[in-house]
């Protein structure tokens, strides 16, 4: 884990140096008052997220939640910019190859660097302002399914989904506030929450009243979730606490029955060994603990070992965590990963469902995926 935290500021330090660098050349034509300003402004963004992760965590203190946001926000701009950088440096490097005349007439050049400098500053304001935007809107997909009836009571249920929320100063008391009403609006019968649902310490969590947001979600069976990685990642004694003050039942590797009808099974995330002491439990054996003359869901956080969801003849998987990829082109990645990335599939009887996530990790931005609240309107035949 420090291996991992070490390369990833190291490389988080070269690439700002690097867009710094770059950034200053292409603004050789300006005067020099617009390149300090660049430079101060860069190092203020490049530094806000970890000064306020490192140093502020634990203040208690809105400042805290200014350095957070602008150091989250500078991630977008981070990813573009560097990929735009290294798009142009190979652009650059065929046109020396080919002795292109742009290079013979240096001043020509300093102005062409500032005017691709502007048009490129301009295109990626815009980009990250749109995914912001886009972050904020919370869509509701509805699926019909049947599920078997088996020794069942109810002849329908509406499960209301969601994952990912990643509540923090960023996706905040407001933020919440918003997902409550949402969700409360399709009238479910059972909400299932697929982990990662706080980001944040119960500090900063309780100066926006997260708890009590959360504690506004209704539902005839009550609220359930799994744990995600980001619930170790902030301490798992501490998220399960707070979840379960926020009246959300955290199930870590059990099966639930649901008015005698429907039963979901949920695994522990799959990263718990890396957080913390054991592992968690084989499919096969909470599979071996339910029963089968009832439709099953599972609730995984990361949407691993599919085919042993369909080879346990399991009726519903979901799944989150891979945002698919939050901004494109990390969905590219998030596609070589997973098998599902982000949508419905069907392997035999088994349906599937990973979504995207309905929060934000990291920068509060979505370019390339939906913000999501999924409501599944189940027939028992």
């Amino acid at each position: 884990m420090i291996l991992f935290f070490i390369s990833f500021f190291l490389l988080f330090t070269l690439v700002n140096y690097y867009i710094i660098r770059r950034g200053n050349q292409s603004l050789e034509g300006a005067p020099k008052a617009v390149r300090i300003l660049f430079t101060v402004l860069m190092l203020i963004a490049s530094l806000s997220y970890v000064v306020a992760r490192s140093l502020f965590a634990q203040s208690g203190t809105i400042f805290y939640d200014y350095l957070l946001f602008v150091g989250a926000l500078w991630y977008p701009f981070l990813m573009y910019g560097i990929l735009s950088i290294l798009i142009l440096d190979l652009i650059r490097y065929i046109l020396k190859k080919r002795s292109s005349e742009i290079f013979s007439n240096y001043e020509r050049y300093k102005k062409l660097k500032l005017q691709i400098f502007s048009i490129l500053s301009i295109v990626i304001i815009i980009l990250v302002s749109y995914g912001y935007i886009n972050a904020q809107n919370i869509q509701v997909k509805t699926f019909d399914l049947t599920f078997p009836k088996g020794s069942g009571e109810l002849d329908k249920l509406n499960i209301v989904f969601f994952s990912d929320s990643h509540l923090t100063p960023i996706n905040d008391g407001v933020f919440a506030d918003r997902l409550v009403k949402e969700v409360n609006k399709l009238n479910p019968d059972l909400i299932l929450l697929g982990g990662d649902i706080i980001d944040d310490n119960t500090i900063n969590l309780d100066r926006h009243n997260i708890s009590t947001k959360l504690r506004k979600l209704k539902s005839v069976y009550g609220v359930y979730t799994c744990n995600g990685n980001h619930e170790y990642i902030v301490g798992i004694d501490e998220a399960q606490d707070y979840l379960a003050k926020s009246n959300i039942v955290v199930l870590r590797d059990s099966v639930l029955v649901i008015a005698n009808s429907l039963q979901v099974i949920s695994r522990d995330d799959r990263q718990r060994n890396r957080f913390s002491d054991g592992q968690r439990k084989a499919l096969k054996e909470l599979v071996d603990l339910s029963n089968k003359s009832l439709p099953t869901i599972l609730l995984d956080h990361q949407p691993f070992e599919l085919d042993s969801t369909a080879y346990y003849g399991l009726d519903l998987h979901l799944s989150g965590h891979t945002h698919h990829g939050q901004m494109v082109p990390a969905n590219l990645i998030t596609n070589i990963i997973y098998e599902i990335s982000w949508g419905f599939a069907k392997k035999g009887k088994t349906k599937y469902y990973v979504t995207s996530g309905v929060g934000t990790w990291g920068p509060p931005v979505r370019i390339g995926s939906d913000a999501e609240i999924i409501l599944f309107r189940i027939k028992f035949e």
